[in-house]
């Protein structure tokens, strides 16, 4: 999945553009609807799985097109407010900060443009239970969607993207510190979090 991840994310910065004429850079602003999906911890001391529920969410992407080329970089914001389940459960907001881009195909650039996106960042993850810490990991996304044009500077976008978060095997997070020790929600068996989200958003371009 590292390998994946890093592999598409060189593919999306460095990848040869589809259009070759230059015009100039442009931005464009993409607020999104979400709904997000998945997403289980495996507690080491208990052995029961914890997951979080799916839930709705938003997102906004901020790009950049230096060229008007096939090739876009991208600022991704991904927030769920969700709970972690089990026998102690609790609400969690789960944030995703990823830098990355989008990498247009298609010959019909005018009707329809299918495209891969991926990113690199960072996920957060907020407990709402009093004291419990907040935890930060290293993340990655990949996903596929495409983008329909709606007017001149206007295009509607629709998305499917894959989150895997890095997590230290048989590692404690979600902990209380008090008075020198640590009591802990969840003891994690396993190597990563995985959750899979459905965007639709409009892309204004400037």
């Amino acid at each position: 999945m590292r390998v994946l991840g890093i592999s598409l994310f060189a593919l999306l910065l460095g990848g040869a553009p589809l259009a070759t004429h230059a015009e100039g850079p442009s931005f464009y602003v993409t607020p999104f609807g979400a709904f997000r999906m998945g997403g289980q911890f495996e507690d080491a001391t208990t052995g029961a799985t914890r997951s979080l529920a799916s839930h709705a969410g938003f997102a906004l992407a901020l790009g950049l097109n230096p060229h008007e080329s096939a090739q876009q970089y991208e600022v991704f914001y991904s927030r769920q407010e969700t709970r972690v389940g089990g026998n102690t459960p609790f609400d969690i907001d789960v944030e995703y900060f990823h830098f990355g881009g989008t990498f247009d195909y298609g010959d019909e650039p005018e009707r329809y443009s299918p495209y891969v996106v991926g990113g690199l960042g960072a996920t957060r993850m907020t407990p709402h239970e009093s004291g419990l810490d907040q935890e930060t990991h290293w993340s990655v996304s990949l996903g596929g969607g495409v983008k329909v044009p709606l007017a001149k500077r206007v295009l509607a976008r629709l998305e499917l993207r894959g989150y895997f978060t890095f997590l230290n095997s048989n590692s404690d997070i979600f902990c209380i510190s008090a008075n020198g020790s640590a009591n802990c929600a969840i003891r994690v068996r396993g190597n990563g979090l995985f959750q899979g989200e459905a965007l639709a958003g409009v892309s204004f371009k400037f």
